[in-house]
């Protein structure tokens, strides 16, 4: 029986966990907006709550034991907290061991639950245990909170697994075949039955190991996919032209193409064996079904597949055990299902690959909670599917087989290889700021080719024609920045009405609400624009053939810097001048810039263009900047998994703010930029951008680093733009993951720390402030190409990395080719 004191201590208890616990919310959501917390500090949030409970239990035995006892508990509390985040962070690890590498958010949830609970019981015994001073009460405690955390994720997980999703699976049945399979011209259509739910299907071939798997709406079939849609708003060429085919019947049908790729189909139950021509199953699909306005398509992966892809990605490259929702949102800084740029493209370790060709947003589970084990899943809302399955050999062909489908990237201007300077207001919105940093960077000697004027007064023209004379006097470059689809920088006259102007809602209201974001800086409150419509040919004749001609050529503007693609509405009903409708979201932004770029390579000199966000199609204007990051390490390395997932989604030129946008919390902000600096000068291009410092803020020492490691940038850019050439013809990126050259290598398939610079180097950054890293070294000898040590492929080693000291290594059977680069660089490096 509790008695009245008992009781009365156990509600202060309650009280303080409670009262602590809402006071430390409150202080997260004020604190956070300031500073932009988010869910990398979840750890810390554990942390404090633990404290909090801890806390409360020590003002309940304090009561119930005497002050004298009070400090003891104090202590109790504090390795309470410890202990408790100590299990949490290791379950973490667990998950990742368990699932190849891949964390699963709602598993760690709901087991945290159970720790918390059970560790607080606990808890609660080992202060009493000592309180009665009972022998190894400390060890028998801790052994049980650790035993107990162990036990209640597996608990939670097999219950997740097997009973809180079961129902899930059961949403979509097997599926069968319930007509003829007949071959009509070049396309072989059936149609399946699911739960009593027909679905025409048409399946068709299109060259570079690509087929076609399309199904009905209503009966009929959309023959109007993304690429498709380019092709029109570009005035180019229909690039899936169908091949012919050959159908032999049986028990299974056969469907060979010219290319003697072959896809087998089962009727009973329904599945789609694709093989490539020497006989390998590549891919397979094992249902087709519709629930509602949702079509689902299932398919099968081994048990060890790597799926790499799905457009920027920041929490990981290689995919499986993910839930990837195909929606372009800022959510700045964050890790965890953010991308400005997604693209439902996947390449798999087997050498094939999955495209969507659809605008509209879907989710795509590849072996997540969400579907059975060892399965991928394509969910679609009110759209029919368009698949595409390339039954390629290896995932390099894939990435040329999307490219052709959807327009290869265009060739970066020489100058955009270097370094690109831009800084947000107040710096750049006069001439004079821009004079400040030129003589800057002059008297430092760091390099640099252009620099982009954001927060300069769109209305000062007279200011633009100043600033663009003068840096062009210099011999540099100037870039403005715009906000896509919007006015910016010029008046215009028209005899278009309002509503042939801009895109509107079927009441002719054409000041749109912009889409959601979860950054509430950039957008706290989503602002109504003005969106021009450029379904419309007149109203495309008006922006690109004056607006950006004026720019380009009467106030010599040489690219542009193009934001906020991912704030296009797209949660309303919205009228074009065409009647084209859903996937505006992300087709709009798509074509905007793709036209933009049309205009824009007229210049002689040629062009940059620096997007964030859009979607397939994306990758035809160099370069695809990574959005909003902090200046901290761990933002550093997400910005290099979003590059290597965005190489992997046929996105081959990217770049990112140099050691991130904004200042970093608990962080240390010199080491951070060093880190940085040295794998920038490893990438494609250089930007540096944000309200933090500028490389000429430093300290000697540093500024003496980035002269150093920008000066070897500057030595590497021949060979960038040989890479960069071969990266408009292939589609394959200049920053690699190591599985488009050694994808058969099983060991590099979750590594997303290391990457190769074009064909010949491979790149090992330092991704925290620790003086070691280990390399893994691909099949083949390298050799370190600032120290001359080799080392054999297919191995291991640990480096000793100074903080100044980035790994790179060079194949040994290039290194005569690149001698006298690399004598070049070894010189620069040493300070010779």
């Amino acid at each position: 029986m509790i008695n009245k004191k008992i009781g009365k201590n156990l509600a202060v208890s309650l009280a303080s966990v409670v009262l602590l616990t809402g006071v430390f919310l409150c202080l997260r959501y004020l604190f956070g907006i300031i500073v932009d917390w988010g869910s990398d500090f979840t750890t810390m949030y554990l942390l404090s709550a633990a404290v909090f409970i801890g806390t409360g239990l020590t003002v309940f035995l304090h009561f119930f034991y005497g002050k004298k006892k009070l400090w003891v508990f104090l202590l109790l509390s504090v390795f309470y907290g410890l202990v408790c985040v100590g299990s949490i962070y290791g379950l973490t690890v667990l998950n990742s061991i368990l699932y190849n590498g891949y964390a699963s958010g709602k598993v760690l949830n709901v087991s945290v639950c159970f720790i918390v609970a059970t560790q607080f019981l606990l808890f609660v015994w080992l202060q009493i245990r000592i309180v009665r001073k009972e022998k190894n009460a400390v060890v028998q405690a801790v052994a049980w909170i650790l035993l107990g955390s162990f036990c209640t994720y597996m608990a939670s997980d097999w219950a997740f697994y097997n009973y809180i999703h079961r129902d899930r699976y059961k949403e979509i049945s097997t599926a069968y075949i319930s007509t003829e399979i007949s071959l009509v011209g070049k396309t072989v259509s059936f149609t399946t039955d699911c739960s009593g739910v027909a679905t025409v299907c048409i399946l068709s071939y299109t060259g570079n190991g690509g087929w076609r798997l399309q199904t009905d709406t209503n009966g009929l079939i959309d023959d109007y996919g993304a690429a498709e849609l380019l092709n029109r708003y570009l005035n180019e060429e229909n690039k899936t032209e169908k091949k012919d085919l050959f159908l032999r019947e049986g028990k299974s049908c056969t469907v060979t193409s010219v290319d003697d790729s072959y896809v087998v189909i089962e009727k009973n139950p329904m599945k789609l064996r694709f093989y490539s021509g020497e006989g390998k199953v590549l891919s397979e699909i094992t249902s087709i079904g519709k629930i509602g306005n949702q079509t689902i398509i299932r398919g099968s992966l081994n048990k060890s597949e790597a799926v790499w892809g799905g457009g920027q990605r920041f929490n990981t490259v290689n995919q499986r055990g993910k839930q990837i929702y195909i929606n372009a949102i800022d959510k700045m800084c964050e890790t965890e299902g953010n991308s400005y740029l997604p693209i439902p493209l996947f390449l798999s370790s087997r050498g094939s690959g999955l495209f969507m060709n659809r605008y509209e947003r879907m989710y795509v589970d590849i072996d997540s909670y969400e579907v059975p084990k060892n399965t991928w899943q394509f969910t679609l809302s009110d759209t029919p599917c368009d698949l595409y399955v390339y039954a390629t050999t290896e995932p390099s062909r894939v990435l040329y087989g999307y490219s052709t489908l959807t327009g290869f990237a265009d060739e970066p201007a020489s100058w955009s290889y270097g370094t690109v300077v831009c800084r947000y207001a107040p710096e750049f919105m006069n001439l004079e700021g821009v004079k400040a940093m030129a003589e800057n960077m002059e008297k430092e000697g760091f390099p640099w080719e252009a620099v982009i004027i954001e927060g300069f007064d769109t209305n000062n023209l007279e200011g633009l024609r100043e600033v663009s004379d003068y840096v062009h006097s210099i011999g540099k470059k100037l870039m403005i920045y715009i906000s896509m689809g919007k006015n910016y920088y010029l008046k215009y006259e028209t005899d278009l009405s309002e509503d042939e102007l801009f895109v509107h809602t079927p009441d002719g209201n054409t000041y749109l609400p912009q889409a959601m974001s979860d950054n509430p800086l950039d957008n706290p409150n989503p602002s109504p624009s003005q969106y021009f419509d450029i379904t419309n040919e007149a109203v495309r004749a008006l922006v690109f053939e004056e607006i950006f001609d004026t720019l380009m050529n009467e106030y010599d503007v040489d690219g542009m810097k193009v934001d906020f693609c991912e704030l296009f509405p797209d949660y309303y009903e919205l009228e074009f001048a065409d009647g084209t409708t859903s996937g505006a979201h992300h087709w709009y932004p798509s074509v905007y810039t793709s036209l933009l770029a049309d205009k824009m390579s007229e210049k002689e000199s040629g062009y940059m263009l620096f997007v964030r966000g859009g979607g397939i199609g994306s990758q035809r204007y160099p370069y695809i900047w990574m959005g909003d990051q902090r200046r901290e390490i761990q933002c550093v390395a997400a910005q290099l998994k979003g590059v290597l997932s965005l190489g992997l989604s046929g996105v081959p030129f990217t770049s990112y703010d140099m050691a991130g946008y904004v200042t970093g919390t608990f962080c240390d902000d010199k080491k951070t930029f060093i880190r940085a600096t040295e794998m920038t000068a490893f990438t494609a291009n250089v930007q540096t951008h944000g309200n933090v410092k500028r490389p000429y803020d430093y300290d000697e020492e540093t500024k003496a680093l980035y002269r150093k490691y920008m000066n070897i940038h500057e030595l590497l850019r021949p060979y960038l733009e040989e890479t960069g050439k071969n990266a408009t013809e292939t589609g394959i990126p200049i920053m690699r993951h190591l599985a488009l050259s050694y994808w058969d290598d099983e060991k590099v398939w979750d590594i997303d720390d290391e990457y190769m610079l074009g064909d010949d180097f491979l790149v090992a950054p330092v991704l925290s402030y620790l003086t070691s890293r280990s390399v893994y070294f691909p099949e083949g000898e390298w050799i370190h190409i600032f120290t001359g040590e080799k080392y054999k492929g297919k191995t291991t080693e640990l480096l000793n990395v100074a903080m100044e000291e980035i790994p790179v290594f060079v194949k040994a059977e290039s290194y005569q080719k690149h001698k006298a680069l690399l004598e070049a660089v070894a010189k620069e490096y040493g300070g010779q």
